[in-house]
């Protein structure tokens, strides 16, 4: 074997697209992109079930309570409902699609390595 060849590590197509779509190159606004998303996970994970548990108590409250079954608060209860399914699928979906963003973006350090060859994947 020829030492001297060059050695390209192949990557997965989320991987290519990635480092396409960043030019080739990771800059300091890549690490910053990063930081940004883990403090939006980090704050999906703590809102996720505080806004599930409240909003199920603002139903819990106004349907049990007849002096607080008013129009304006039937319509809140019905705000709290929407937010509370929010709370507890979109929160967790949100926090899903975040992580896997940050596991892609985590494997780019992968990509300062110059043996690290894209073109073979057919991109």
């Amino acid at each position: 074997m020829n030492s001297s060849a060059p050695f390209h590590k192949e990557l997965t197509p989320s991987e290519c697209d990635f480092y396409i779509i960043l030019g080739g190159r990771l800059d300091q606004s890549t690490t910053e992109v990063y930081a940004v998303l883990l403090f939006m996970a980090i704050m999906a994970i703590i809102t996720c079930p505080i806004t599930t548990v409240l909003n199920a108590l603002a139903m819990f409250v106004v349907g049990t309570k007849p002096r607080l079954q008013t129009e304006s608060n039937v319509v809140f209860a019905c705000l709290a409902t929407t937010d509370g399914i929010m709370g507890a699928i979109g929160h967790p979906l949100f926090i899903v699609q975040i992580t896997s963003i940050l596991d892609i973006m985590s494997f780019k350090v992968v990509i300062l390595n110059p043996e690290v060859n894209c073109l073979s994947n057919g991109k």
